[in-house]
């Protein structure tokens, strides 16, 4: 997905023509063929809060932000390397417990659909 920038004159012509037209954003956005009118009202904003020459910077997140984490820093084991006995030890105790869970799980909901009243039928 591309992101197209818009210079700061480009955005102060926009927010301008709003202004002058008195039209909302969404209007505003569809007279000048973008997608998204809530870019607008960010540009507003920072108009407002910052001045004209925040138009003119990127003030978003760096790419840097957006690549993921080195792979030496996650604490996950890599699959290829076999199980120790004692990680073979916890798997097969973690295995027969998610197997009991299971099968209590089965017995609640048979009880569960069991009649109340020994007398009741449904």
């Amino acid at each position: 997905m591309t992101h197209t920038h818009y210079s700061g004159e480009f955005k102060r012509a926009v927010l301008q023509y709003r202004q002058e037209n008195q039209l909302s954003y969404r209007e505003t956005a569809i007279h000048f063929g973008l997608k998204n009118s809530s870019m607008i009202a960010n540009w507003q904003r920072k108009l407002l809060e910052c001045g004209p020459a925040a138009l003119d910077s990127h003030l978003g997140r760096s790419r840097k932000h957006m690549v993921k984490e080195d792979q030496s820093n996650n604490k996950t084991t890599n699959r290829d390397e076999p199980l120790n006995e004692t990680e073979r030890e916890e798997l097969e105790r973690l295995r027969e417990q998610l197997r009991m869970s299971k099968l209590e799980n089965i017995i609640l909901k048979k009880l569960n659909a069991l009649p109340k009243n020994p007398t009741d039928n449904k």
